[in-house]
């Protein structure tokens, strides 16, 4: 069977299964002039892109893939694709932990249930496959900006508009269907094409993006929206890292009133969390969150002004942010479970409140120690950790604490506490910084177990514990 391979004529899997960041510059260029496409040019410039976008979307001979052997990529031929030989070096490229490193500030230790699955991807979601591999080839022209030989160069501006190109494409085909039209499929490469408008093209595209994915999740609700775990797990942690509160296929200003709601009331249940405690013992009125944990330290770290992956688009504040309002969401939801216990007192409530948490935080903390992440990681890991197990945390807590205890932790809804907290975080994005610094200090201070030195303000209401 003829192929043809950026890594020679005879390459294994352990070939190819190396961790860096370098490109096969010879075969790149090669696939690159086999290719009878458009002479390509810079991708610096978004207008250029959408030009050569629109010139290749009207050719009428689009260039053909040259085919490679499937014992590389596909040995049961399962892909709904023909891969060429950079196609098949951009999927490897897509799967090394350089790549979620670099672009996402993601830790080696950690293994995304998005790394490496393009199989899945692929059969998903073409438009949203093709998304990928344009990623893949603009962030391998981001990091060889300064090494890479203008045929390699050549060879990945061509493939990244290529993926872009048939991505469009193929959404476009799918919105012609109209009422036979799968919304699942639309909304899942919206979604993609959305994230990779925000940070390879225009924010005025990917905005539009943003709004489409919002009004056909509303048409279909967040349960077929969103309806793997994969799919959900992905969106959570998107929409938890990026400062643009825009930047939201669930969250616009249509849905503000209700969520400045949900604000409100996670704010009254701290005040009331916080004044029904001072009944425990002194000796129980510990921290929810002790400093000696890695999560404190994730927690508590100066984040104002830091950004991470070599774009400087993913806010540490906006992820540790989220990771606050998540740990604070879970804990109303606890509250909420344990007042409908009315045969409980108070004091047992509250205590029964404390270890529950303590044992939920005791769950993150082992995952962060089991996946090495500790000071040196960025926030957004943590923030994953979160995201990826909430649906993992009720069978690894069914022992936790007394019966009271484990029984509210396995009645709690906690995909509820992980989207109301993605909203009501989505919501403070449009406060002004000084203010959302104050909301993050004084939930830190509750979690410390400590009063809040200072006052915040949410139209007329006001802490009892922040000297008001």
């Amino acid at each position: 069977m003829p192929e043809s391979s950026l890594y020679g004529t005879e390459t294994s899997p352990t070939d190819w299964e190396t961790d860096d960041v370098d490109t096969s510059e010879d075969e790149l260029a090669s696939a690159a002039g086999n290719s009878h496409g458009p002479k390509a040019r810079s991708t610096t410039s978004y207008s250029t892109q959408s030009v050569r976008s629109r010139h290749l979307i009207n050719s009428p001979k689009p260039p053909a893939p040259k085919a490679i052997s499937a014992c590389l990529v596909d040995p049961f031929e399962t892909l709904p694709i023909e891969v060429d030989g950079v196609t098949n070096q951009l999927l490897h490229f897509y799967g090394q932990n350089s790549y979620w490193q670099t672009a996402y500030a993601l830790s080696p230790k950690i293994k995304p249930s998005i790394k490496g699955s393009w199989e899945y991807q692929a059969g998903s979601c073409l438009t949203h496959f093709h998304t990928l591999m344009a990623r893949s080839a603009l962030h391998q022209l981001r990091m060889n900006a300064k090494y890479a030989t203008p045929a390699t160069k050549k060879a990945l501006e061509y493939a990244a508009l290529k993926h872009q190109t048939k991505a469009i494409t193929i959404l476009r085909e799918n919105v012609e269907l109209g009422s036979n039209a799968d919304l699942k499929l639309i909304l899942t490469s919206i979604i993609s094409l959305a994230s990779f408008e925000q940070r390879y093209g225009e924010r005025k595209r990917a905005v539009l993006h943003f709004r489409t994915g919002r009004d056909i999740i509303r048409q279909i609700g967040l349960q077929d929206g969103l309806h793997d775990r994969l799919r959900e797990e992905q969106a959570l942690w998107f929409e938890g890292i990026y400062r643009d509160p825009e930047a939201s296929w669930m969250w616009g200003g249509e849905d503000a009133n209700m969520r400045l709601g949900w604000l409100k009331s996670l704010l009254r249940d701290v005040d009331r969390m916080w004044k029904d405690r001072q009944l425990l013992p002194l000796k129980d009125k510990g921290p929810y969150v002790v400093e000696d944990l890695r999560v404190h330290e994730f927690l508590f770290r100066e984040t104002t002004g830091k950004s991470v992956s070599v774009y400087g688009d993913i806010d540490e504040f906006i992820a540790q942010q989220r990771c606050v309002l998540i740990l604070i969401s879970i804990m109303c939801g606890v509250l909420g479970v344990l007042e409908v216990q009315s045969h409980l007192k108070l004091v047992s409530k509250m205590m029964a409140l404390q270890v529950a948490i303590q044992a939920y935080v005791g769950y993150i903390e082992d995952l962060l120690v089991e996946h090495d992440l500790g000071k040196e990681q960025a926030v957004a890991d943590l923030l994953w950790m979160m995201c990826q197990n909430y649906r993992d945390a009720k069978p690894r807590l069914a022992s936790a604490g007394t019966v009271t205890v484990r029984d509210a932790l396995q009645k709690l809804n906690l995909r509820d506490c992980h989207w109301r907290a993605s909203g009501i975080a989505n919501l403070v994005k449009y406060l002004p910084q000084n203010r959302q610094l104050s909301l993050r200090n004084m939930l830190l201070d509750f979690i410390s177990g400590e009063p809040y030195s200072g006052k915040i303000k949410f139209n007329e209401f006001e802490f009892s514990y922040a000297g008001a």
